[in-house]
């Protein structure tokens, strides 16, 4: 794959091909292991760079990283299903530039990590549903890791020992 790639002079599809087996290298270890957020932010990259060749750069990706908190310790596969989320449920097909923002920063001795985008909002309702666990967002599907939002926020309790986790 990569080797014919470059043989043919595809530098971008040599350069996809790559990203998508360090997407799945890191996707293929089990989730209960933990790692850096350092990785997680590499991951994300690998996603973000897969979106972009697969939708024709449809979106922007922005992030805002306070590199000091690059070696906290966090549980695997929790931040690409945010924003795989951000994207299949906020940006994706809309008719104007979709937008994610990834923040990371420290606010009254806690690291926050925050996923905003510009796309089409989810209702009070839904939010609380979510949150609650009666519903996942994305089960196994073409367009998914299978790791839903209830997933992320159960390891996350775990991992930490406290229930506010995400909001």
């Amino acid at each position: 794959g990569v080797q014919l790639a470059m043989m043919e002079d595809a530098m971008q599809t040599s350069v996809f091909i790559e990203n998508m087996a360090a997407f799945f290298r890191y996707s293929m270890v089990k989730e209960d292991h933990d790692t850096t957020l350092e990785e997680e932010l590499g991951l994300v990259d690998h996603y973000v760079y897969i979106l972009d060749v697969r939708f024709c750069r449809e979106v922007q990706y922005e992030k805002k990283i306070d590199s000091s908190y690059l070696n906290v310790k966090v549980p695997r596969m929790i931040l690409q299903p945010i924003v795989e989320n951000a994207f299949q449920y906020g940006v994706r097909d809309l008719d104007y530039q979709g937008i994610i923002i990834l923040r990371v920063y420290e606010k009254e001795e806690r690291v926050y990590i925050e996923v905003q985008d510009n796309g089409k909002g989810i209702t009070k309702e839904r939010i609380d549903e979510v949150m609650s666990g009666k519903v996942e967002v994305h089960p196994r599907s073409h367009h998914s890791n299978g790791i839903g939002i209830g997933n992320v926020i159960s390891r996350l309790r775990l991992f930490y020992g406290i229930e506010d986790v995400i909001q």
